[in-house]
């Protein structure tokens, strides 16, 4: 579970550096299959659960129905390549 810090408050980090809550979090979500999934639950955790029994579960707004359309799937993968794409033109613009 994510703690409620903001992201600004520095945190007690052993280093005594002051790694800030963001940068923590930064740090969980690496260039991995982890990392894309943490962000893809931060991101749209709201709206799709996953569960071994039914796959892929949306939010219609009033209730939790299969994903019959493959929409997690459209936003994992968006989620995915979006991150490396700005990561590209944060490069570019450096």
């Amino acid at each position: 579970m994510e703690d409620a810090r903001s992201l600004d408050e520095p945190s007690n980090s052993p280093d005594g550096q002051g790694t800030t809550a963001g940068q923590e979090k930064a740090d969980k979500e690496q260039f991995t299959d982890l990392g894309n999934a943490r962000r893809f639950a931060r991101l749209h955790g709201q709206n799709f659960r996953y569960t071994p029994e039914w796959g892929w579960l949306a939010w219609s707004g009033k209730r939790w129905a299969k994903d019959k359309t493959g929409l997690a799937m459209r936003e994992a993968k968006r989620t995915a390549t979006g991150y490396y794409i700005e990561a590209a033109r944060l490069h570019d613009q450096a």
